[in-house]
C-alpha cells in the first residue's frame, strides 16, 4: 500500500512538472468537454425558446437579452442572417419562439439584413407571419417609421393574427408606454397557452410602478403563477420599505437557483478552491487556515446580497443608468458596478482581519481573502448563466472567476496592511482600492462595448494586467518549498477543467456549432492567464 502510494506521488510529481503532459492535459480536457457538450446536446431536445441566443452564438456574439437601452447596430453583424435561416430549420421551432427573440436579435440587424430575414421566414412560415415578425424587427429599431404604424393597425383588429398583440406590446413596452403596453400583453394573455403574454402583463405594471393593480391582477388564478420574491421587491424597494428589501434579496437570489447552473458554478469553484489551496501552502482544510478560508468563501457569498442591495439602491432609488454613449458605460462601470462590487466584498472580509491578525502571516491574509472573492464569483455566476444561457459566458464566466479572486486578495491583503502597518498600509490601500475598481469598471465596460470593434480585447488587457499585478504579490509571499503536484501544474488543471466544464455547458444549452463559435474566446481569456502565470511564477518544467 505504501509502496503503490510511493509511485502514485511520484508520477503526479513528474507529471506535474512535465510541459508535454500538462499540454496533452488541457487537451484532454478540451476535447472531453466538446464531446459531453455533444452528447448532452443530441441527448435532449434544444431549448426553443434560445432561439435568439443560438443565432447570436454561431456568429460568436453574445446576447444583449432585449435590453432596451442597447444601441442600434451600426454595421451588419457577419452572418447573421445565415444562421438566422440556419436556426429556423428544426420542426420543433415554433412562430413565437421567433418573436420572443427580436428583441435580442435586433440590435444587430441593420437594413441590408431585412430582404434575407424575410425570404427565411417566408419559406419557414406564412407570408402574414413573416410580415409581423419583420415589423416587428423594423419597430423595434426604428428604422421603418410605417412598421409601428401596421403593428398598431394589425393589434386594433377584432381577431389580429396571433402574437401580434404581444409584439406591439413588446415595442411599446421599448417606448415607455407601460400602460398601452400593459392592455396589449392582457388581450393576448386570454388565450390560456399565452403564459408569456401573462408574464409581460405583470412585467408592464411592475415598470409602470402600478403596484395596486398588480395586486389585483396577481389574484387572478391565471396571473397568481408569476408572484414571485422579485415581484415583492420591486414592490418594496418602491415605497422605500428598506428592512423588507434585506430581506427579500436572498430570497430572490435563491429562487434563481437551478440545478444544472448551481452544478457548473460548484465545479468552477471547487477547482479553484484547490488551487487557492495550494497557492496559500494550507496544511488541511480543517487547519486554521482552512477553515478561516471556508469562512472568506462564506462571507464572499453573503457580499453579492450587500451588492444587489446597492444595485437597488443606486439603479432603482437613484436612477443610475448605464447608458449608450461610451463616457456613460464606463462611469457607471466603474463608478457604479466597480465600485459597490469591490466595496462589498472587502466589507464582509474586513471581520476576518481579527483572527487574521493573531498570525500576522501575509500568505494567509492574502489566500483567505481570495476566498472571499471566489465565493462571490460562484454565487454571481448563476445570474451569469440563468440571465444569459451561458451566452455571457466566453465574455465572463471564465475570466470573472478567478479576477475576482485577484481583486479581493489584493484588496483584502492592502486593508489588512492599513489596519497593521500605519500610514505605509494605509497608502497601500489608498493606491490599491482604486486601482482595482478601475480596472474591474473597465473590464465590465469593454467586454461589450457595441462602439468599439472587439471591444472584448481591451477587457482582456485589463483582465491580464491586474492578475499580473496578483500574481507579483502573491509570489514573494510564498514559502520556497517543493510539493507533490506542483503550482504550476495544479494552476493549468485547474483553468483546463473550469474551460472544459463551460464549454461542455453550453454546447449542452445552444447546440453543438452554436456552442462551438464561442469556444475560441474563451481558450484566448484562459491562455492569457496561463501565460501571466507562467511568466511570474516560472516554475522549472522539464520537457
Amino acid at each position: 500500500m505504501t509502496e503503490s502510494r510511493s509511485r502514485w506521488q511520484q508520477f503526479l510529481s513528474h507529471a506535474s512538472r512535465s510541459r508535454s503532459f500538462l499540454w496533452r492535459l488541457v487537451i484532454a480536457f478540451v476535447a472531453t468537454g466538446v464531446a459531453v457538450g455533444a452528447i448532452l446536446h443530441t441527448l435532449r431536445p434544444a431549448k426553443s425558446y434560445l432561439f435568439g441566443e443560438r443565432v447570436l452564438a454561431r456568429i460568436g456574439v453574445a446576447a444583449h437579452a432585449g435590453d432596451p437601452d442597447a444601441p442600434l447596430a451600426t454595421g451588419a453583424a457577419d452572418g447573421l442572417a445565415d444562421a438566422f435561416a440556419e436556426e429556423l430549420a428544426p420542426e420543433s421551432l415554433r412562430f413565437f419562439d421567433v418573436l420572443r427573440s427580436v428583441p435580442t436579435l435586433a440590435p444587430h440587424v441593420v437594413a441590408a439584413d431585412f430582404a434575407a430575414l424575410h425570404t427565411a421566414l417566408a419559406r419557414r412560415f406564412d407570408e402574414p407571419r413573416a410580415g409581423l415578425a419583420l415589423d416587428f424587427f423594423a419597430a423595434w429599431q426604428s428604422v421603418d417609421e410605417g412598421a409601428f404604424a401596421r403593428l398598431e393597425q394589425r393589434a386594433a383588429q377584432p381577431a389580429p393574427l396571433r402574437f401580434t398583440r404581444y409584439a406591439f406590446g413588446r415595442v411599446l413596452m421599448r417606448h415607455e408606454n407601460f400602460g398601452a403596453a400593459f392592455e396589449m400583453f392582457a388581450r393576448e394573455g386570454e388565450a390560456d397557452d399565452a403564459t408569456e403574454s401573462r408574464y409581460m402583463a405583470v412585467r408592464a405594471l411592475v415598470k409602470a410602478k402600478d403596484f395596486a393593480r398588480l395586486e389585483l391582477l396577481l389574484r387572478d388564478p391565471r396571473y397568481a403563477p408569476y408572484s414571485s420574491p422579485g415581484l415583492a421587491l420591486e414592490a418594496a424597494t418602491e415605497s422605500r420599505r428598506w428592512a423588507e428589501m434585506l430581506r427579500l434579496i436572498p430570497a430572490v437570489q435563491i429562487d434563481s437557483y437551478e440545478p444544472e447552473l448551481l452544478l457548473v458554478s460548484a465545479v468552477a469553484g471547487v477547482t479553484w478552491a484547490l488551487f487557492l489551496f495550494h497557492l496559500g501552502q494550507v496544511a488541511s482544510p480543517f487547519s486554521r487556515t482552512g477553515l478561516l478560508c471556508g469562512s472568506g468563501l462564506l462571507a464572499g457569498v453573503l457580499s453579492t446580497t450587500v451588492t444587489i442591495f446597492l444595485v437597488v439602491v443606486q439603479d432603482d432609488v437613484l436612477g443610475f443608468r448605464e447608458g449608450t454613449e461610451i463616457v456613460h458605460r464606463f462611469a457607471y462601470n466603474i463608478g457604479g458596478v466597480g465600485a459597490r462590487e469591490e466595496l462589498s466584498k472587502l466589507l464582509l472580509f474586513a471581520p476576518l482581519i481579527l483572527f487574521l491578525r493573531k498570525r500576522d502571516d501575509e500568505l494567509e491574509v492574502l489566500t483567505v481573502a481570495c476566498f472571499v472573492g471566489l465565493g462571490f464569483a460562484v454565487e454571481e455566476n448563476v445570474s451569469y448563466f440563468a440571465t444569459s444561457a451561458a451566452a455571457s459566458a466566453p465574455g465572463r464566466f471564465l475570466t470573472a472567476n478567478f479576477f475576482h479572486i485577484a481583486l479581493t486578495g489584493v484588496n483584502g491583503l492592502a486593508l489588512y496592511r492599513a489596519c497593521t502597518r500605519g500610514m505605509g498600509g494605509l497608502n497601500d490601500l489608498l493606491l490599491v482600492f482604486p486601482l482595482s475598481i478601475l480596472a474591474h469598471g473597465a473590464y465590465d465596460a469593454l467586454l461589450d462595448l457595441p462602439q468599439v470593434e472587439r471591444s472584448e480585447y481591451f477587457a482582456m488587457i485589463a483582465y491580464v494586467g491586474f492578475c499580473f499585478y496578483f500574481f507579483s504579490r502573491a509570489r514573494p509571499l510564498r514559502a520556497d518549498r517543493r510539493t507533490t503536484v506542483s503550482l504550476t501544474g495544479a494552476f493549468v488543471t485547474g483553468v483546463a477543467l473550469v474551460a472544459a466544464t463551460v464549454i461542455a455547458f453550453q454546447m449542452a444549452t445552444l447546440g453543438i456549432k452554436a456552442g462551438a463559435n464561442l469556444i475560441f474566446s474563451e481558450l484566448i481569456g484562459s491562455a492569457a492567464l496561463l501565460i501571466v502565470f507562467f511568466h511570474e511564477f516560472d516554475e522549472t518544467l522539464t520537457a
